[in-house]
């Protein structure tokens, strides 16, 4: 799953998504992959796929990134999604999920990928 991240909604968020997540960062019409944070999150160590000739390791400063150029990507249960999916949008609800559907729900709807959703029932035996 891959999101579009503002450079605000990254520096507000990034401390708790990196436990769950692995960013892409585009520059110079190229994506590099964010190895580290640094610097409360003012400094990115990236990887380059350009080889270890051409800058392999950059380290760039978070307020040089274009605005929308950070891609925030998750893995998810692909049959999980499509059975989520396929569920709320045909009854607008989600039934007692299991706490993995719970938590792929919570992923779907912040990535903006869940159809609209008019109830969520718990029971009392979901961990979150």
């Amino acid at each position: 799953l891959v999101t579009r991240m503002s450079l605000n909604d990254f520096r507000a968020s990034w401390s708790r998504l990196g436990s769950v997540s692995e960013f892409c960062i585009g520059a110079n019409k190229h994506c590099l992959y964010m190895e580290n944070m640094g610097k409360d999150g003012e400094e990115l160590s990236c990887l380059n796929s350009w080889g270890d000739t051409n800058n392999p390791k950059p380290k760039i400063p978070t307020q040089t990134i274009e605005d929308g150029m950070i891609f925030c990507l998750r893995l998810v249960d692909l049959n999980m999604m499509t059975t989520l999916t396929t569920d709320i949008t045909q009854s607008g609800r989600l039934l007692y999920p299991t706490d993995d559907k719970l938590m792929l729900a919570a992923t779907l709807a912040w990535s903006g990928k869940l159809p609209r959703m008019r109830q969520i029932w718990l029971d009392s035996h979901i961990n979150i």
